[in-house]
């Protein structure tokens, strides 16, 4: 499906660990090793990332970049602007418990402010 242009696999870490709770020697070993396993496996370049339950941390896009990353993605719900670093985009949560009318509410960010609450909450 990655050859065909479909889809695309983006890394993860090995473990998902959150990052504000571990070593950068452990934060590096997770960015590496997870886009080595990936690319050995799909044979081709990985080059975007997720941060594990959107926790950053404060080194982790120095880390992500530094591993050979373009682009990588946080929780952070709302549009992403042209100033929006390229390692730390937004994105909006979709789960499948969303109904139809809150996947639209998601898409026209209606739950933005509710998500940045608890986001400032959680870190």
């Amino acid at each position: 499906m990655t050859r065909s242009g479909l889809i695309s696999i983006g890394s993860h870490t090995v473990s998902h660990p959150e990052f504000s709770q571990i070593p950068v020697e452990q934060i590096r070993e997770e960015l590496v090793l997870s886009k080595m396993v990936l690319e050995d496996r799909l044979g081709s370049a990985i080059n975007t990332f997720a941060y594990p339950r959107g926790d950053v941390g404060s080194c982790g896009p120095a880390e992500v970049g530094a591993a050979g990353y373009h682009t990588a993605v946080t929780v952070r719900p709302g549009p992403n602007q042209a100033q929006t670093p390229p390692l730390l985009l937004h994105r909006t949560e979709v789960s499948a418990e969303d109904r139809p009318i809150d996947f639209r509410r998601k898409l026209l960010g209606g739950f933005d402010l509710l998500h940045r609450l608890v986001q400032a909450h959680a870190y």
